[in-house]
């Protein structure tokens, strides 16, 4: 049988391969370990603290219940088009908070196009690791 000749001998290949992803893994979950799944309290407080007096502030989707129950926000709830709709259709500002936005940009087609046009100002983005975890606020004048 030939032998190929090779730089590095084949006893160290594998201890190799075993420290390299043993780094890549570190880098990784130390990415994923430095920021929260989702930064829910950070809306929390930036609304109490940012919160104009006759602003109403609307959790969309899952978030509503979730910040209700946790956090006891009182915040109303927008979970349809038409929920959306009777929400901006009073004037002055409205705050809308969003748990998971890929997911309820699909569902609240609405929001995402006014987003995109401008009639929803993203005022904080609140970056999570957990797949779409990021939370957003939005806000109408």
């Amino acid at each position: 049988m030939r032998s190929f000749a090779t730089f590095v001998p084949a006893k160290t290949i594998f201890p190799a391969a075993i420290a390299a992803m043993t780094l890549l893994s570190v880098g990784l979950a130390t990415r994923n370990y430095m920021a929260p799944k989702q930064n829910l309290s950070g809306a929390v407080d930036y609304l109490r603290t940012d919160l104009d007096a006759e602003a109403r502030v609307y959790g969309v989707g899952v978030a509503g219940p979730l910040y209700n129950s946790f956090y006891g926000a009182d915040w109303s709830l927008i979970e349809t088009e038409d929920d959306l709709n009777t929400a901006l259709q009073t004037p002055g500002p409205v705050y809308l908070v969003i748990a998971f936005p890929g997911r309820y940009f699909r569902v609240l087609p609405t929001m995402d196009v006014m987003a995109d046009a401008g009639s929803l100002e993203l005022v904080k983005r609140f970056p999570g690791t957990l797949g779409d975890g990021n939370v957003l606020i939005f806000k109408r004048g």
